[in-house]
């Protein structure tokens, strides 16, 4: 793996997203880019808090588009531009991740892989491990990475409450069908907030 894209969806909460950014600025692996859309206008405060660091890009859509940030998603996946060897995470802006956590997965991500996902703290019910599977109810869209390539050609096509799901089971499928490796991590590496 070359670099990781962190496509982040954003919407009116400075400290969570501060948090987001910062934990991504201290990984002990410097090889990650974060893309930030913010639905809608974004607050002066947001865009005050956006790093002196060129691998934070900002962006803010004209209006809300809402619909649980998939058409933000949608967007950055579209136009990040990416190389092949890149992996792509999609995440929210209130997750926080590990200092190691690019250095896990992009020792996972070897040329044969597609996939890689982690386990993760999760508030569902009560903040407990959820053990993740690349399938709906039992993935969040922040546990995993996608090869760019595959990214790119199956899209994040749902509108759903539960599209995280049906974007990896396609994810999984796709690389199935392409013979690249699902690579599991059995760490929490992320904590859904």
């Amino acid at each position: 793996m070359d670099n990781l894209k962190v496509l982040v969806v954003a919407y009116q909460r400075v400290l969570p997203l501060r948090i987001m950014i910062d934990c991504f600025r201290v990984q002990t692996d410097p090889h990650w880019e974060m893309h930030v859309i913010h639905d809608g206008p974004a607050p002066e405060e947001i865009k005050q808090l956006m790093p002196d660091d060129k691998r934070v890009i900002f962006y803010e859509t004209r209006q809300r588009l809402k619909n649980y940030g998939h058409p933000n998603r949608r967007y950055l996946l579209n136009n990040v531009q990416a190389g092949t060897n890149d992996f792509i995470l999609i995440t929210n802006d209130d997750n926080y991740y590990v200092p190691e956590y690019v250095s896990y997965v992009r020792k996972a991500a070897a040329a044969d892989v597609g996939i890689v996902y982690n386990d993760c703290l999760h508030n569902y019910y009560k903040y407990d491990v959820l053990k993740t599977k690349m399938q709906t109810n039992y993935i969040d869209m922040g546990s995993f990475i996608v090869r760019a390539d595959a990214a790119k050609a199956v899209g994040f096509t749902s509108d759903a409450f539960h599209a995280d799901g049906i974007y990896a089971e396609a994810c999984a499928l796709y690389c199935v069908n392409h013979n690249l490796k699902v690579q599991y991590i059995p760490k929490a590496l992320f904590i859904h907030n």
